[in-house]
């Protein structure tokens, strides 16, 4: 009979193979586009898109890696798409949207439109509605 030790070295080579155990998600830039308009500070909009962005980090990962959401407080919604690879755990695919969301604020702050597209995630929201 296998010792436990044995089982363990083989079921965790078997889960590297197959790309299961992926440890830190890739958050290289792919691509960003960042809508010209700007919002005022603190708007409703605002407030929607950050409720948004909350709420894909939370959800994306036990919604299939792929979560539509919008909010629309105070008349102004704000429509959102988180994505994620499918390879990456719920904890990296969080990871992965938290660390896409801080780059698309240092580079994209307070406009009403983000794509935003790291290696395993991307973020999108918008001031309309729309499928990608």
């Amino acid at each position: 009979m296998a010792s436990f030790p044995m089982i363990a070295l083989i079921v965790g080579g078997l889960l590297h193979a197959c790309n299961i155990a992926r440890g830190v998600p890739d958050t290289t830039l792919v691509q960003k586009t960042c809508n010209g308009e700007k919002n005022e500070n603190p708007s409703a909009y605002c407030y929607n898109v950050q409720n948004v962005v909350s709420d894909w980090c939370s959800n994306t990962p036990s919604h299939g890696y792929d979560y539509y959401d919008q909010f629309s407080f105070g008349g102004r919604p704000c429509y959102g798409h988180g994505s994620c690879n499918g390879g990456l755990t719920n904890e990296d695919c969080s990871e992965c949207l938290v660390q896409d969301y801080y780059m698309m604020r240092k580079m994209c702050d307070l406009t009403i439109g983000v794509q935003f597209e790291l290696k395993d995630c991307r973020l999108r929201y918008e001031n309309y509605y729309f499928v990608e």
